[in-house]
């Protein structure tokens, strides 16, 4: 069985839509684990929880090794995003979220480096201009 076969991901049905039809449950949304039960079962229920966790475990590591200047704020959104995945539950429609913020990441990752490196020119320079003027 292919994953796409699966009902919820047939068509343009999402995992929310499927959940509100087969349980008649209209203007609710499913949990975390009650989206992983209408995508596949008591299986998946345990499979994506798992899957999850490890997710974010690696991804929490790997973002206390890289060398971000915006690691303290990435690292709140990352938690205020989990946060919402688990108590929205909505998995399916996180794309554009995730592409909001690698792109805000990226900016603002980019402008600080930025202003760093010309701060720093910025300041060895004005200590030569001070340099000069104490030595004569």
């Amino acid at each position: 069985m292919l994953i796409m076969d699966l009902p919820p991901l047939r068509g343009s049905l999402a995992v929310g839509r499927y959940f509100n039809d087969s349980l008649n449950t209209y203007g609710k949304a499913p949990s975390f684990v009650g989206w992983w039960y209408a995508f596949g079962g008591n299986g998946y229920v345990w499979l994506g929880g798992f899957a999850f966790m490890l997710l974010i475990l690696l991804l929490w590591r790997w973002l206390l090794r890289s060398r971000l200047q915006m690691l303290p704020v990435l690292q709140s959104i990352l938690l205020f995003w989990i946060f919402m995945l688990v108590t929205e539950g909505t998995l399916d429609a996180q794309g554009l979220f995730i592409a909001a913020l690698l792109g805000t990441v990226l900016i603002c990752e980019t402008l600080l480096r930025r202003a760093e490196s010309r701060t720093k020119r910025i300041i060895s320079a004005t200590m030569l201009r001070y340099r000069s003027e104490i030595s004569v």
